[in-house]
């Protein structure tokens, strides 16, 4: 039997001040770790990823309650916008409020609902893949992490700089390594769907995140690809990991 997927967002107002201009998100879904998809006014948010602000939400629950905490920066681009986005560094005690919140009055937005799940990839699964080389136009080869697979596509990450022209609509060409004594690499054409950039909190790099569809698996590999994902799905339903 199906069940739904618990509540990871509240409404919620959300201000904070830029150099000097302030800026005023009113209902916008907040979770634990911030907030995305904000329209921005007056700056490309691309250029503002890892700058450090103050931010403050009001949290639009029964009972009302606010908070301030900093924050830094993140952007997101699809092929019709840049959406500006914020990753929270919450205390303890606001934490467990807006957790409490969330549970009891918050939602689960229907267009995260996917058709298929993604596969987080992890090492501890034998046979998930981790990395991925990708062909640039110049026949340049960029490596890449893995952040989680599906059938149908696939999330890439890199701090290389060299990745910047990678935005969506571009097209890519790509070879995922793969892992465990029985599998073979696969190759795949796709194109870039949307593009994410966030900060490394430790290295203070630049990671961009590549949310990449699959258009086309060599008919000759499909068969290797679906017995990778089978295995992958069967490691995570023994070692009770699912979920």
């Amino acid at each position: 039997m199906s069940t739904s997927p618990p509540p990871i967002f509240i409404r919620s107002n959300v201000r904070f001040t830029l150099f000097g201009h302030e800026y005023v998100f009113p209902a916008e879904g907040v979770s634990l770790f911030g907030i995305s998809s904000l329209r921005s006014p007056n700056f490309d948010p691309t250029d503002m990823v890892g700058e450090q602000v103050r931010i403050e939400v009001d949290v639009l629950s029964k009972e009302p309650f606010a908070f301030a905490t900093n924050a830094w920066l993140t952007a997101e681009a699809t092929v019709d916008n840049v959406y500006l986005g914020m990753k929270f560094n919450l205390g303890e005690k606001i934490r467990s409020k807006l957790v409490q919140a969330i549970q009891l009055e918050g939602y689960y937005p229907t267009n995260y609902i996917r058709k298929y799940p993604r596969i987080p990839a992890k090492d501890v699964i034998p046979t998930m893949p981790l990395r991925a080389i990708v062909s640039t136009i110049d026949d340049e080869l960029l490596a890449f992490d893995i952040a989680n697979m599906s059938p149908n596509g696939i999330l890439l990450h890199t701090e290389n700089p060299k990745a910047a022209f990678l935005v969506p609509s571009v097209r890519v060409q790509a070879q995922v390594e793969p892992r465990g004594s029985t599998m073979a690499p696969f190759d795949f054409e796709g194109i870039v769907c949307r593009m994410m950039m966030d900060m490394n909190p430790v290295t203070r790099n630049i990671k961009r995140y590549l949310g990449i569809k699959f258009t086309r698996i060599p008919e000759e590999q499909k068969q290797n690809f679906l017995e990778i994902l089978k295995a992958v799905l069967e490691s995570i339903q023994q070692s009770g990991m699912a979920g």
